[in-house]
C-alpha cells in the first residue's frame, strides 16, 4: 500500500476545489458566448449575428452596473466596470455597449468590479418596461449569472453565486 504524502494531499486538495469552479463556470454557457459590440453593425442597426440569435440561448460576459433599486429581478451589463449606476449619471458618461438582464430571481447585487458571466435568452428591439420606464434594445430574458474564475497574483480566485 502506498503512503499519502503531504505532497499527495496538497496536489489532491488543490484539484478538489479547482475542477468544480472551473467545471461550475461551464455549466451556465448554455449557448454561443457572444461579446456586446458583435450585437451591432457599423452603422448602428443590429447585426446579423444578433438578427440570427434572437429568441436563442446566448451567454455574455461583463460587469454588473449597480441595480436602480433593491430586489430588482433585472441589471445592466456593461462591458467595462461603472462604480455609479449609469442611469444617474449624465448623459455623455453613458455606456455604448451595455446589454439589460432580466433574471429568474431577484439579483445578489455583486462587487461593480467583479467579471460575470450571464446566460438567457436573446430579446431584440426598442421596448420600454412597464414597471420602469427603461428603454432597451437589447435584452437577455429568463437570465443566470455568476461569477466568472479568475487568476490573482496569490494563486486562483473563484467566485459563484
Amino acid at each position: 500500500m502506498r503512503k499519502i504524502t503531504r505532497r499527495h494531499w496538497i496536489a489532491g486538495a488543490t484539484a478538489s476545489v479547482a475542477v468544480p469552479a472551473f467545471m461550475s463556470s461551464l455549466v451556465l454557457a448554455a449557448g454561443p458566448t457572444i461579446k456586446m459590440p458583435d450585437l451591432y453593425a457599423d452603422n448602428g442597426t443590429l447585426s446579423k449575428t444578433a438578427l440570427d440569435l434572437k429568441g436563442k440561448e446566448v451567454t455574455f460576459q461583463g460587469f454588473m452596473a449597480p441595480p436602480l433599486k433593491p430586489d430588482s429581478k433585472f441589471f445592466v451589463l456593461t462591458t467595462e466596470p461603472m462604480a455609479v449606476c449609469p442611469f444617474c449619471a449624465a448623459i455623455e458618461e453613458w455606456p455604448e455597449d451595455i446589454v439589460v438582464i432580466y433574471t429568474k430571481r431577484v439579483i445578489d447585487e455583486l462587487p461593480f468590479d467583479l467579471r460575470i458571466q450571464t446566460s438567457g435568452k436573446l430579446d431584440l428591439g426598442e421596448w420600454i418596461d412597464p414597471a420602469t420606464g427603461f428603454v432597451s434594445k437589447v435584452r437577455l430574458l429568463e437570465a443566470e449569472y455568476r461569477g466568472v474564475p479568475t487568476v490573482t497574483q496569490g494563486g486562483p480566485r473563484t467566485f459563484q453565486f
